[in-house]
């Protein structure tokens, strides 16, 4: 490794990072031999000799200014057009139109397409000598500098080229952080990033600046991957309303145990192994061609139908012993009473999340509900149970995290395809999607969002969306976890751990033909009933007060203070820490308690003039004040009924503070 000994700038930068970065600086310190020469000007370094070609086509110093400037003129941005994003509910929308009654009544034309201050990240795709840095820092200022090096060698070279003890110090007197990626590749970068997001803030991607410095595969194929999963940080928040139907079905569904209509609880503690294998069926185009080999089979395999995949089977001559659930809404409950009419349910467990409505429970005899992992719900109702990990964003999710806690160890997937061939379909051809009936939610197309491209099971690529993309991740995140033996027949894509076989090759034991009942029954007698808590109910809704009270001080402090939304933002995110009491009502107000400050900062944010932009802020603390008391309000009164075996109160709809209302 080249030390450059006696070089004062390279030893400076190698003591600022043994004090903000040691775990970078250990790294490179262990790289070996370094295989590229430093060309020093006076007493730095200006490029570096890569054998073939340079570094830089020209000193360093000279070709970064250019580079620079030439990206200022134009920069390359991560830009939302529309507040869409901004998940907005019911009551967003009143904030949303209130808002902009507010701009037009103020006169504030002109906003500007993009973030003007409170920009939340640049990604630097190549750090290489670093001498665009300094440069972005004071030019492009940003709240996070992410620094993605594929080559570790460059950002040990870099120490000799800049000044870091420099540059760290700047960036903390500009409220910047600095994060290293370092000796990724393109996916693992993206993923660095897309970590780095969530440890500090969603909200403030909207106007963050993509930068890359040098030439590049790996680099080039970062910006390319980062183009198409940017903007899913935002995907996963809930809202208000939302987890209100579910707190209410999941308490109805609790309760119904007085009324003769018990349910097990199944949790993830562990449980005894069971060796049947088990068949996870999802409704993946690849279903059309293997339905023969699942039912040549089907008496052998404990079989799980997830969603949609129900009536496939139903309609085949194959019933499930259990069907999974994960929806809240009226239209699977109209699915599976139709369902119900034309086929019957009779002899199918019903392995449902305990938010799922109880109208759809009560379809079925028998039932088995669980908690996912994050819902308030969970929080409130689950007691000293242990929610399900690992069972979203999709059905097979739910299935597979359910078989492993019931202590299942072989599981089949079929039709589990986590996303389509180029020319192929969405769905299997006997899918719901494709009945003439069938409401498309346009929000929620079956057939959009096909961009990203990946690895196909049975080899090739094959086209996947953020959820089904998301999906796999976490089928083999559980399978991992649980050491299980996960075998896909799917030609859709590939799941890591998961072993491709071809459901005409697939072969059981005879001796599992007719033991799923003992089975069930075996597990069963490891999932206990769960009674409601009417203690834990009173003290969320007591909560009530005091989160109220802690908010309004939060917002009184942000007044007086003159906050931006940044500055908003990180307060609001404290609130309830070191308060655990309050905790279990951020898990019913917080989807919409975030994502309300994200729609205010969409605005606020483009808005040139301080004077203006601080009108602005006023107005939001207004709105958002109000509506975090409707919310709060609607809970207490929503938990002291549940306390109190009262049915829920009716729900009252958001404040409206237009004029004229």
């Amino acid at each position: 490794m080249a030390s450059h000994p006696g070089d004062s700038l390279f030893e400076r930068s190698r003591a600022a990072f043994r004090t903000h970065r040691p775990h970078v600086l250990d790294r490179l310190e262990h790289l070996g031999q370094t295989s590229a020469r430093p060309i020093v000007e006076g007493t730095r370094t200006v490029n570096l000799d890569l054998g073939p070609t340079r570094l830089y086509p020209a000193a360093g110093p000279d070709w970064a200014e250019r580079q620079v400037a030439d990206f200022l003129q134009d920069p390359d941005r991560i830009v939302f057009a529309d507040p869409r994003h901004c998940n907005i509910s019911a009551a967003g929308m009143e904030v949303a139109l209130d808002l902009g009654d507010f701009l037009a009544r103020s006169g504030i034309r002109g906003l500007s397409p993009h973030p003007v201050v409170d920009v939340g990240y640049a990604f630097v795709l190549g750090v290489g000598l670093g001498f665009h840095l300094p440069l972005l820092l004071e030019r492009a200022p940003v709240r996070n500098l992410i620094l993605a090096e594929p080559v570790p060698e460059l950002l040990w070279h870099s120490f000799g080229a800049i000044d870091w003890a420099d540059l760290f110090a700047r960036a903390e007197a500009a409220g910047t952080q600095i994060h290293f990626l370092v000796g990724m590749d393109p996916s693992r970068m993206v993923e660095g990033i897309e970590r780095v997001i969530a440890e500090n803030s969603r909200t403030f991607v909207d106007g963050s600046y993509a930068f890359v410095h040098y030439p590049s595969w790996a680099l080039q194929e970062a910006r390319k991957l980062l183009n198409g999963r940017i903007k899913d940080t935002f995907v996963t928040w809930g809202f208000f309303e939302d987890e209100r139907i579910m707190m209410r079905h999941a308490h109805a569904n609790l309760a119904a145990k007085s009324a003769g209509q018990p349910a097990r609880l199944l949790d993830r503690r562990p449980r005894r192994e069971q060796a049947m294998p088990v068949a996870i069926v999802g409704s993946g185009p690849s279903l059309d061609d293997d339905l023969a080999h699942l039912k040549r089979l089907r008496d052998r395999l404990l079989v799980v139908s997830c969603g949609t995949a129900l009536e496939i089977l139903l309609k085949n001559g194959i019933r499930p012993d259990l069907h999974l659930e994960n929806e809240n809404t009226q239209p699977l409950v109209d699915n599976l009473k139709r369902v119900a009419a034309n086929h019957g349910l009779h002899g199918i467990l019903l392995l449902a999340s305990a938010t799922v409505a109880p109208a759809a429970v009560a379809l079925f005899r028998h039932r088995w509900l669980y908690f996912r992992d994050g819902l308030s719900a969970a929080g409130l109702f689950a007691g000293g149970t242990k929610p399900l990990q690992g069972a979203a964003p999709l059905v097979a999710n739910a299935a597979l995290a359910a078989v492993a806690a019931m202590g299942f160890k072989t599981v089949h997937l079929f039709g589990v395809d986590c996303g389509r061939r180029a020319d192929g379909e969405h769905h299997a051809r006997e899918a719901s999607y494709f009945d003439a009936d069938y409401v498309v939610n346009p929000n929620r197309r079956p057939d959009a969002g096909f961009e990203r491209e990946v690895p196909g099971n049975m080899g090739g690529t094959v086209l996947t969306t953020w959820s089904l993309d998301t999906s796999r991740a976490m089928l083999a995140a559980v399978a991992k976890h649980w050491g299980l033996a996960l075998i896909n027949t799917s030609r859709g894509a590939r799941i890591d751990g998961a072993q491709p076989r071809a459901a005409a090759a697939l072969e059981v034991d005879e001796r599992w033909s007719g033991a799923q009942g003992a089975v069930l029954d075996d597990v069963a007698g490891q999932i206990a009933y769960l009674d409601l808590d009417p203690a834990a109910l009173r003290r969320a809704a007591d909560a009530c007060d005091l989160f109220r009270v802690v908010l309004d001080g939060r917002l009184a402090e942000a007044r007086r203070a003159g906050d931006g939304f940044w500055d908003l933002e990180q307060r609001l995110a404290g609130l309830t820490r070191g308060a655990p009491d309050l905790a279990p009502v951020m898990g019913i107000v917080g989807g919409s308690y975030r994502s309300l400050v994200r729609l205010g900062a969409f605005g606020g944010t483009r808005i040139a003039d301080p004077a203006d932009r601080a009108a602005f802020m006023h107005r939001f603390l207004d709105l958002y004040g109000a509506t975090c008391g409707w919310m709060l309000s609607e809970a207490q009164g929503m938990l002291s009924a549940m306390a109190e075996g009262r049915p829920p109160p009716p729900e009252t709809p958001p404040p409206r503070t237009r004029p004229g209302d």
